[in-house]
């Protein structure tokens, strides 16, 4: 090989660029006539027309008549799902651009949408409309001509690259490629970069429409399979790639929920097709949610089929592929529970598998909730991303909170993650970063477009057979999700496994736990609301069936939805359709228990309840006057847990008194000091400060992240902080049963109001905040400083409670600055310690003994307005 090695690799892609054109052996146009539909308007319409993208899908629609072996070359304006005589057949996008088509005179209609896979608006023209015959021998060798140009470039041995160099020049002995003048410059328009090069010189050349044409390369493709035959003898295959075609179709991102369900039909059509088409074809695709979306049409019933063949696996075990972290035990008992019920009831076999490439982050208790709904396997590919530490296992047992184990596997594929390839890049990058060789020799790989949906193509089936036929390259086997696991599971039997025993922490995203707090807020109601509704009307022995709304939770705790990663749109339906189900909820217990005329107080907690609560109505009970007009109520004993109490309605006897103008609040627990930046707890009991110095410090921060606004904070905010100080403190209540102070703080055109509250013999001090917020890459944190001395703090997840280190000794204690936790957080000595309660705060930074409550932040992508406005 004359060449250095990345010269010789060039020229190997300027052989490509010759040959490219020559896939397409014959171009019809028919790019005129089209019936063009946008709501009420109806035009016809020709290529070139642009048309208003305000108002989507629109429709395309000719009657065609089709040669044998021709395929569609469409481009309208976006992505598209194409019918044929009505019936749904296929998708166009910038991965699918060309469709195969049945032969025969029919109506083809394009469903278009003027946005990409990623949710990026296009320019919404309808640009190009053939019929185009297409020589996939010429295609398999340009595969052919690529595989070996990544072998070369990927592997060490030089006697290897000689050959394969030498094989190159081999082949292109074999080719006549067309250098008359004008059918040369013809077929440019063709060559990707070619045509990139030479239209933007001085004169700005037009070139003729190339209409296609013919080149014999059968003898080129003899050359090449022969020598690599031979070539395998020499150079064996490495390992084993299990591999299985797969959509990641983000349930809501940068597009809203009712595109997925488009993007469902596009995505399975051409997965179905593909299906049909190729042997070697399988496909794995969770997500109940979206075959329920596609009852009803055809594409079901062939996905069934294709179930029973084996080649389709509606595997994940979840509703959604949701976040685990921030729903809460009773959430992901449902996700499971209504996933498993479904995939049983339609296809005859629950899951096997937690699908969950994408999630960020796992919370401790998933393994016992995925164990006891029939699944003992856990994918994901997320923890390949962390900042700083590597997840040490490709292959491992993850234990849970409670014990339980299942099978943890990960692949890193550099190239797209789970939107993987077939080529040799791809799959020997994979192969050589799995690390779990050992245990055993072969690793799983997704192929095929996706976050936006599109899946695998028929260049992914073209490089399934390319890369089998390649030396030093793992051996491509095809499975689906299910049977991979199976045959991992066969293989490990009597092998040691590491054991992972804790939860998943993922170095990255940290900042999902507390963006788009009303989308948090709302789908924490809507589970106290459902699980109160099971609750009282359970006691009352009244028939009701919650599924629908428990589906619209869970729908929303996708993995985009419920952490604020998504656009606005998203959180405009989300809340709106959580609000809608929390007045449901309501609506039905009212409606049920309507007979009732007993006022009764509840306690469903498994708790014992304390002797306060605050209600707008009017009962004969002690109370306060609160200073937002409500009654702050005291009852004469404590709820026992799961316990209720008749309270008679009537007038309330007030127990307020004057205010003072101290800003101290006391009883015979705590004597608390409220300062314009800061309060200052003294337990009188146990004699010593709660904090060292002072809390509830409020510190504004710059959020500029290394990237992904919504997603992320970086280690060093706390090197940009500022303190807030309140512009004014007062006393706002005061009377027998507690008090009041209310601090006020602005920070330019951003209100903040606390309003800390001491009621009579509590343990608790309770700090109200309301923010009106309109700031945007800064971070607002509540700083606890507690005087503890100890090396462990304890944080609950829902199902129970982790310890998480407090000491940054290592990295991987470094990389946890900001963590998640549900509705406490507690730090202790043996005798003495200190707890943060909250009712829908998700995320605090733990340093020492420092907690730091991560309030809200203002980041402006994907949604430039993120919290803006009032929040509590």
């Amino acid at each position: 090989m004359y060449h250095k090695l990345d010269k010789e690799l060039k020229r190997i892609n300027n052989i490509i660029e010759e040959i490219f054109p020559y896939q397409v052996v014959d171009i019809i146009p028919v790019n005129e006539n089209w019936k063009f539909i946008q709501g009420e308007k109806i035009e016809d319409v020709n290529t070139g027309y642009k048309w208003e993208y305000s108002i989507f899908p629109v429709k395309f629609i000719k009657e065609i008549n089709v040669p044998y072996g021709y395929y569609g070359e469409f481009w309208f304006g976006g992505e598209t799902l194409i019918r044929i005589d009505g019936k749904i057949y296929g998708e166009i996008n910038e991965h699918h651009k060309e469709i195969e088509l049945p032969a025969g005179k029919y109506i083809i209609e394009a469903e278009t949408v003027p946005y990409n896979l990623f949710g990026r608006p296009g320019k919404a023209i309808f640009e190009k409309a053939n019929l185009i015959k297409i020589d996939f021998k010429v295609k398999k060798l340009i595969r052919y001509i690529a595989g070996i140009s990544q072998l070369m470039e990927n592997v060490e041995d030089n006697s290897l690259i000689n050959e394969l160099s030498n094989l190159i020049n081999e082949m292109y002995k074999q080719l006549d490629i067309p250098k008359e003048t004008n059918n040369y410059l013809s077929s440019v328009e063709r060559m990707p970069e070619t045509f990139k090069e030479v239209s933007n010189i001085w004169s700005r050349p037009e070139f003729k429409g190339f209409s296609g044409g013919n080149i014999n390369v059968s003898k080129a493709l003899e050359v090449i399979e022969e020598n690599l035959n031979i070539l395998r003898n020499k150079y064996p295959k490495v390992g084993k790639v299990y591999v299985t075609g797969h959509a990641h179709i983000d349930y809501a991102w940068l597009w809203p929920i009712e595109e997925t369900k488009r993007k469902v039909l596009r995505t399975f059509s051409n997965a179905i097709r593909l299906a049909d088409k190729y042997k070697h074809f399988t496909f794995t695709q969770s997500t109940a949610q979206m075959y329920e979306d596609i009852e009803g049409t055809e594409l079901f019933e062939k996905i069934k089929k294709l179930f029973k063949e084996g080649k389709w696996d509606p595997n994940g075990g979840m509703w959604v592929e949701a976040d685990t972290k921030i729903p809460s035990l009773e959430s992901l008992i449902k996700q499971f529970y209504y996933a498993q019920k479904y995939f049983k009831e339609k296809f005859g076999e629950y899951s096997n598998v937690c699908w969950l490439p994408d999630v960020f982050g796992f919370s401790w208790v998933l393994p016992q909730i995925a164990k006891q709904a029939k699944i003992d396997y856990f994918f994901t590919t997320k923890l390949t991303w962390n900042e700083k530490n590597p997840f040490p296992y490709d292959i491992c047992y993850w234990r849970g909170i409670d014990g339980s184990e299942i099978l943890y596997h990960s692949f890193n594929n550099p190239k797209e993650g789970y939107n993987g390839y077939l080529d040799v890049e791809c799959t020997l990058k994979t192969f050589k970063n799995f690390r779990n060789r050992d245990i055993f020799d072969g690793t799983l790989l997704t192929y095929g477009y996706g976050d936006g949906g599109g899946g695998p193509s028929e260049a992914h089936m073209i490089d399934f057979e390319v890369t089998n036929k390649l030396p030093y390259t793992p051996k491509l086997i095809p499975v689906t999700a299910r049977k991979f696991f199976e045959i991992l599971n066969d293989e490990i039997k009597g092998k040691k496994l590491p054991v992972w025993d804790n939860e998943l922490y993922f170095e990255f995203h940290r900042a999902t736990h507390f963006t788009q707090l009303n989308m948090k807020k709302y789908h924490k109601l809507l589970e106290d609301e459902l699980f109160f509704t099971e609750y009282i009307l359970s006691l009352n022995n009244i028939k009701f069936d919650l599924s629908e709304s428990w589906k619209k939770l869970l729908t929303r705790e996708f993995h985009d939805i419920i952490p604020g990663s998504s656009i606005k749109e998203v959180y405009e339906e989300a809340e709106k359709t959580l609000k809608e189900e929390i007045e449901k909820c309501k609506n039905l217990v009212n409606e049920k228990l309507k007979n009732s005329e007993n006022t009764i107080l509840l306690n469903y907690g498994n708790y014992e309840s304390d002797k306060y609560f605050e209600s707008e109505e009017k009962f004969e009970l002690k109370a306060q006057k609160t200073y937002d007009g409500k009654y702050f109520y005291e009852i004469n004993n404590v709820l026992p847990m799961f316990s209720n109490r008749k309270i008679k309605v009537g007038e309330p006897v007030i127990l307020n008194k004057p205010l003072k103008n101290n800003y101290i609040l006391e009883n015979d627990n705590y004597l608390v000091e409220c300062f314009e930046d800061v309060i200052k707890v003294y337990d009188k009991k146990n004699e010593r400060d709660l904090f060292k110095g002072k809390g509830n410090t409020l510190v504004l921060y710059d959020d500029v992240p290394l990237a992904w606004g919504a997603w992320d904070i970086d280690y060093n905010y706390k090197e940009f902080g500022e303190i807030l100080k309140a512009k004014k403190v007062s006393a706002v209540e005061n009377g027998d049963l507690r008090k009041v102070i209310k601090l006020e703080y602005e920070y330019e055109t951003t209100k903040i109001i606390q309003y800390v509250m001491l009621v009579q013999k509590s343990k608790r001090i309770d700090v109200k905040t309301e923010i009106d917020w309109h700031l945007r890459k800064k971070l607002l944190k509540a700083i606890f400083p507690m005087d503890i001395l100890s090396r462990y703090a304890r944080f609950d997840i829902s199902g129970g409670y982790i310890t998480r280190p407090v000491h940054k000794n290592t990295s991987y204690e470094q990389a946890m600055f900001e963590v998640y936790m549900h509705r406490w957080c507690e730090i202790s000595e043996p005798d003495f310690g200190i707890a943060i309660l909250n009712n829908g705060i998700y995320s605090t930074s733990i340093d020492n003994n420092i907690f730091g409550l991560s309030l809200i932040h203002g980041p402006i992508y994907p949604d430039l307005y993120a919290d803006e406005g009032n929040i509590h």
